[in-house]
């Protein structure tokens, strides 16, 4: 079994929270152990030294600033990427995130101002990077327009709306993927325009495809059925796709 260092503790809505270094944040149902979205996806952010909760929001101190919980998606507060490194604890009062660190001393963080802001994803047309959050990721393989509707590997469209890596299933003998996240299951299949959103069928307006041995999906589809707002920006050829931080 692999040994986990376990940084700090707490419950939330009777949920036992734990804060790892390198794991992430993981929570306790009474029964069994399951981890909180995927922030090892951000980095350094893996690794996590403190947690507070203030109005349903549960933050995570890490090695790569704090970062924001409500439910469906880890968000960074602020810029406290740019500016905070190793976030030992943190104190929440009046809206005010106090976050203590290594070696920068205390910071303070307006927390009704950052959570104004909206999460934000892009993908370009073309280009292997996409942004999440001002942080620069790559892929493997690059979005394209067929039929005037943009797609994007699944893989990587589906963790950047926060979908867990085990909410992501291939069905090679049924050409379906499937993907979960909490409450919301959707399957497609490729090369058909119909799909299955929580045991109702749905209608596409074009279908999911496979390109070089990679599955694309639509992304409008996709984001909006998540609980995503989807814009495009003609003159950079990018899909801008937003949710509200207090969003569930």
């Amino acid at each position: 079994e692999t040994e986990v260092q376990v940084s700090s503790l707490l419950t939330f809505n009777g949920v036992v929270y734990a804060s790892t270094t390198y794991y992430g944040v993981w929570s306790w149902n009474g029964s069994n152990w399951s981890q909180v979205g995927n922030l090892m996806d951000y980095g350094n952010a893996g690794d996590v030294y403190s947690l507070a909760t203030d109005n349903g929001i549960l933050y995570a101190g890490t090695a790569d600033g704090v970062w924001a919980w409500n439910g469906s998606i880890w968000s960074q507060v602020g810029d406290s990427g740019y500016s905070l490194k190793s976030v030992q604890s943190i104190l929440i009062v009046n809206s005010t995130l106090y976050a203590g660190t290594a070696n920068q001393g205390v910071e303070k963080i307006n927390l009704t101002s950052s959570l104004e802001s909206d999460f934000k994803v892009t993908f370009t047309i073309d280009k292997s990077n996409y942004v999440v959050n001002n942080q620069i990721k790559t892929m493997d393989a690059i979005p394209f327009v067929e039929n005037e509707r943009t797609y994007i590997p699944v893989r990587y469209l589906a963790l950047a709306l926060g979908v867990p890596e085990d909410g992501i299933e291939w069905n090679p003998s049924k050409r379906t993927v499937i993907i979960t996240k909490g409450n919301n299951n959707i399957i497609l299949t490729i090369d058909s325009k119909v799909a299955n959103i929580n045991g109702e069928s749905k209608y596409l307006d074009v279908a999911p495809v496979i390109r070089e041995g990679r599955t694309y999906l639509p992304a409008r589809f996709v984001a909006e059925t998540l609980g995503y707002s989807v814009d495009w920006d003609d003159n950079s050829r990018t899909a801008i796709i937003t949710q509200s931080k207090l969003a569930v």
